[in-house]
């Protein structure tokens, strides 16, 4: 084996130089007409009326694009179309909720709650909040009074934790 091993160039084959990059030629730019003030009044009185034209065409149209803010601060915003004041409603009483037995159907993934174990932790919350906010507001709290309050606090939470619904059938095994 040689130490260096090279390809032969092919026949005919002939080198092509890399493209120079041209500078750049200047490209002239006319220079705008000067405008009269009279004719920049006549062009800016022109945009105004086309702008009122379009408002009054598109006046039933909501306005999602915030155009009538604009026109709001630039001061072009015509005067806004009187509030009309629609009949009253007559009041329907509303249908009470159905409860959970009624109906045809399953109720297994209906999310329930034990009426009577909801009042019973409401009133259970409602000793354990007291407790717990007396302990809090005890000054120069010992380790026992400390632990006195998480212990409150905790019982606090698990009476919340009571007035919760169930949790539906289909949830139980997902636990996320």
């Amino acid at each position: 084996m040689k130490a260096e091993e090279t390809e032969p160039e092919p026949q005919g084959a002939v080198p092509v130089p890399a493209p120079v990059p041209l500078p750049p030629v200047p490209v002239p730019v006319p220079a705008p007409a000067p405008v009269s003030p009279a004719d920049a009044q006549r062009m800016i009185d022109s945009a105004k009326a086309a702008d009122a034209a379009f408002f009054t065409a598109t006046q039933g149209v909501r306005d999602t694009t915030g155009i009538s803010r604009f026109r709001r601060l630039i001061g072009t915003d015509p005067a806004p179309v009187p509030n009309i004041e629609a009949p009253p409603l007559p009041a329907t009483p509303a249908a009470p909720p159905l409860p959970v037995e009624m109906g045809k159907g399953k109720t297994k993934n209906i999310r329930k709650a034990n009426p009577d174990r909801v009042k019973a932790a409401e009133e259970a919350a409602k000793k354990a909040r007291d407790e717990f906010d007396r302990l809090d507001r005890l000054p120069n709290k010992t380790p026992e009074d400390k632990a006195a309050r998480d212990k409150a606090k905790r019982e606090l939470q698990r009476q919340l934790d009571r007035m919760k619904k169930s949790e539906e059938d289909t949830r139980t095994g997902k636990r996320n």
